[in-house]
């Protein structure tokens, strides 16, 4: 993935775009995207910001069915499972284009930051596999994602502390994070741990 970002003073906004790539199944399905976001901010007092965005995601799945194993169901991303015991030599491989959007907003104030959002609303085709006879491809879920945290820096400005809940439904998948990250002059750590019994670690450089 590699994404970039810039705020524009004359649109009081800011601007993203991402290329995405991924691939599944030792090479059985791909899914190549391209994501231009749009965020404006609207101030709502000394303390108090409000960044809106919208996302619109152009892409393509495609597949090669001579590489996948009858038996290879696999997770195209946690919470949603494709199931493709059907695909073999013998079944019909697509490359579909799709198109989709998602919609979020953050809120930041002097004392804490909060943010929902909602990805894949148009629920693209997820599948490039197709029985005989079938009528449509398996589409994908909606992502819906929560956050509320906050930062604290020292007085020297030399630390900082980022503890932050976050909730995430895809799918089958529903989790509740709990973390922190901290930072010690350029050095940076963090970790979060899930309801699920997953947990993440970090490190780097700022």
């Amino acid at each position: 993935q590699f994404s970039f970002d810039n705020y524009v003073h004359q649109v009081r906004g800011g601007f993203g775009i991402s290329l995405n790539s991924a691939t599944y199944g030792n090479g059985a399905f791909g899914d190549y995207s391209l994501d231009m976001t749009y965020s404006p901010k609207i101030s709502l007092g000394p303390n108090a910001v409000l960044e809106p965005g919208i996302k619109v995601s152009l892409g393509v799945l495609t597949g090669n069915s001579e590489k996948m194993n009858e038996t290879g169901d696999f997770e195209l991303d946690r919470g949603m499972l494709l199931q493709s015991s059907f695909a073999s030599a013998n079944n019909q491989t697509d490359k579909l284009w799709y198109k989709d959007y998602g919609v979020g907003f953050v809120l930041n104030t002097k004392w804490f930051y909060a943010g929902l959002s909602a990805d894949n609303l148009g629920r693209h085709f997820a599948n490039v596999y197709r029985e005989e006879g079938s009528t449509e491809p398996v589409r994908t879920a909606v992502l819906y994602s929560a956050i509320i945290g906050a930062d604290y820096e020292s007085s020297n400005k030399n630390m900082s502390a980022s503890p932050f809940i976050a909730a995430r439904h895809f799918g089958e998948s529903k989790e509740i994070w709990a973390g922190a990250n901290f930072r010690i002059n350029h050095f940076t750590i963090g970790g979060s741990y899930s309801t699920n019994n997953d947990f993440t670690a970090a490190m780097g450089m700022k």
